[in-house]
């Protein structure tokens, strides 16, 4: 019996410690609330990266991933993610809703999807975060980019190519 009892302590200690080492705070002040990590998984669709053009934009796709978005209690979303750079190849500076409609993931189901075009980092771009202006890519200008979709509403439905400007880009 005394050796029951001697581990109970521990085991309490482990069944607080578990949930604990996944969860987090969101918000600040009175706001805050306790809640669960994200983690994230990456899975690799892209073999080695390709150049698109269009125009306007030279593309260069450096990787797509497959998400998944989980917490220690289970999987949340599926998210198909392309990151790359963009040279403006045009004469006048490139703006990011220029670009905005250009991606599309096409999935196993058949389904097409529109991507979301986000500017990432800070090299090239020129970011007009606190002033009237839009954020642009000068001519002849390199900037980094992120270009993510959901993988549908009811979880995991893999992308099987990329399409930028009718050009098509398949994934493994």
């Amino acid at each position: 019996m005394p050796i029951r009892t001697s581990r109970l302590p521990l085991l309490l200690l482990l069944a607080c410690a578990l949930p604990a080492a996944g969860c987090t705070v969101h918000g600040q002040g009175k706001a805050s609330k306790p809640g669960w990590k994200t983690l994230v998984t990456k899975h690799p669709l892209l073999g080695a990266p390709v150049t698109l053009r269009s125009g306007y934009a030279e593309v260069q796709v450096q990787a797509v991933v497959l998400e998944d978005r989980h917490t220690v209690v289970g999987s949340s979303s599926w998210v198909a993610v392309m990151r790359g750079v963009v040279i403006n190849r045009g004469q006048a500076p490139l703006q990011p809703d220029a670009l905005q409609q250009s991606f599309r993931f096409q999935h196993r189901s058949g389904v097409e999807r529109r991507g979301t075009f986000f500017v990432q980092g800070t090299g090239g771009w020129n970011r007009q975060e606190r002033t009237s202006q839009r954020t642009e890519l000068p001519p002849g200008a390199t900037g980094a980019f992120l270009v993510q979709t959901d993988s549908g509403p009811d979880g995991r439905d893999d992308p099987v190519a990329v399409v930028f400007e009718g050009q098509r880009v398949e994934l493994r």
